[in-house]
């Protein structure tokens, strides 16, 4: 059992509120999944600069300043990492593959959540509303939002098995149920040369 919730803003005002907003509807679902949580956010200006490629990271290995001076290395150009919780957004002048790859090389352990050039994905352990305070999420601003409360069911309790997971630039994917048949899918798909990053049903739809 888990909770699903969703806002699209078509009203530029509005944009400012988005994190509240969504905040104030993750707590909401609480009740139907709070071992953990995890929020996809469109278009906050901190988080996924305009103009720039943003990676979601759990796990980088290495702390912060080293990575951020690592990357700045390897792409040329100035990179910015910023803590949200237990999430590390990495943000540059390149491209999402570009980035996505600079930092799969320079911290091979990380985790990628999340990529894109509009698109931060944050997750963690915990109480919703707990998490919506480490994130930060209140104050964060933009036209779409996803969060997903979750009761784990067919993995570990994890930030790496939260939702939502990404499944392309600026793409992400939230599921309520059990996909029974995952794991024969998942080796035929590894088999295929196919990464994955938990042991999640949903990681695998």
């Amino acid at each position: 059992m888990c909770g699903i919730v969703g806002l699209h803003l078509r009203t530029p005002d509005l944009y400012p509120r988005l994190g509240e907003l969504l905040t104030g509807m993750l707590c909401e679902m609480q009740d139907r999944g709070a071992d953990s949580a995890g929020v996809a956010v469109y278009g906050d200006p901190t988080w996924s600069p305009p103009g720039r490629a943003t990676v979601s990271l759990l796990d980088p290995g290495v702390p912060v300043d080293t990575l951020a001076g690592a990357l700045t290395t390897s792409l040329g150009s100035p990179v910015e990492v910023v803590e949200a919780g237990t999430t590390v957004l990495v943000n540059a002048s390149a491209t999402p593959a570009a980035l996505v790859a600079a930092v799969r090389d320079t911290a091979p352990e990380a985790l990628v959540i999340g990529f894109g050039e509009d698109l931060a994905v944050l997750k963690g352990v915990g109480h919703p509303r707990d998490l919506a305070t480490a994130f930060g999420l209140e104050q964060a601003s933009g036209w779409q939002g996803v969060g997903h409360t979750r009761m784990a069911t067919e993995s570990a309790v994890t930030p790496a098995g939260c939702h939502p997971y990404a499944v392309g630039p600026d793409q992400c994917m939230v599921h309520n149920g059990s996909f029974h048949n995952y794991p024969t899918i998942r080796r035929e798909l590894r088999a295929r040369g196919v990464e994955f990053d938990s042991e999640n049903d949903t990681e695998v739809g």
